[in-house]
């Protein structure tokens, strides 16, 4: 699962994932690892949501310093005495993203994320079953029924495909040919690469799209059969224009838009047969993993 970007959290900083509430990612001397947001005394949520040093429980007082080991025991002191660090996690990093497992993903020389900040975060909740939207993700085809002239200024044809254990990973050869405002906002060296836009697929909950000049991660939380909360991270590469920002939230932000409304159109009691290979083996990877 998706967490997110090494730029994302300082030195000795921490932060609960809308995603992931019983943990906390902390920064400790530049290395990354997850830490329970969970008080150990009486199973309580660690006060705020992003800060740095202390976390603090809301409950008894009890406090932990940000390399999970204890520093006070609140209330209780005399009878009852936090002496436990907080449990914690490793977690992998790819490509400067972090995640809670090994997203199975290989490196490419083409991808640079050294200059990303998070612009924009937002949870979007859609009324439909997670599966039927992250299987729209997998899904080529519907580009030009579902997003009509939206993708036009990309030329995101051609697309190569790469199925991995776990993962499911969609490159776009550059059209050097093609001119659109969206290619003039693009450094030369991004239209002289292959490829000139990637998605890739982190089983079960993670989507990530890569569009020179901006990075735009989603994780999926089912909330019940037919409603999913989706954590949106917009990362801007710094060292574009305003205007290449700018293209790329508007074509992102309304073929987002069109994809929810197509899962909204999809009955969740249907059991498709007709499916691609990238649905079929991201449905048996479910299966296999009893989701």
């Amino acid at each position: 699962m998706f967490l997110g970007h090494i730029n994302d959290l300082q030195n000795n900083e921490w932060k609960v994932l809308p995603h992931l509430k019983q943990w906390a990612l902390h920064c400790n001397d530049e290395k990354y690892s997850l830490f329970s947001n969970v008080c150990p005394h009486q199973g309580s949520f660690f006060r705020g949501t992003q800060g740095k040093n202390t976390r603090l429980c809301p409950y008894h007082g009890w406090s932990f310093d940000n390399k999970g080991e204890p520093v006070g025991s609140g209330t209780t002191e005399y009878w009852c005495k936090n002496e436990n660090s907080l449990l914690n996690k490793k977690v992998f990093i790819w490509n400067n993203f972090i995640f809670s497992e090994d997203p199975d993903l290989p490196e490419y020389d083409f991808l640079n994320t050294k200059h990303l900040k998070l612009e924009n975060f937002r949870v979007d909740t859609v009324k439909a079953n997670y599966k039927d939207i992250y299987s729209i993700f997998l899904d080529i085809d519907h580009l030009p029924i579902v997003h009509p002239k939206v993708y036009d200024q990309l030329q995101t044809t051609n697309v190569e495909w790469s199925i991995r254990k776990k993962s499911n990973i969609q490159l776009a050869p550059n059209n050097k040919e093609f001119e659109s405002n969206y290619t003039k906002s693009m450094f030369l060296e991004d239209r002289e690469r292959k490829y000139g836009a990637a998605w890739f697929a982190v089983y079960p909950y993670t989507t990530i799209e890569y569009f020179p000049g901006v990075w735009i991660n989603c994780v999926f939380l089912p909330i019940s059969e037919n409603e999913t909360a989706i954590s949106v991270y917009q990362y801007r590469d710094t060292r574009y224009s305003e205007e290449n920002w700018k293209l790329n939230l508007e074509i992102w932000e309304k073929a987002w838009e069109q994809d929810n409304e197509q899962a909204l159109l999809i009955d969740p009691t249907f059991k498709p047969t007709l499916l691609e290979p990238a649905k079929i083996h991201y449905l048996k990877w479910l299966e296999q993993n009893g989701l």
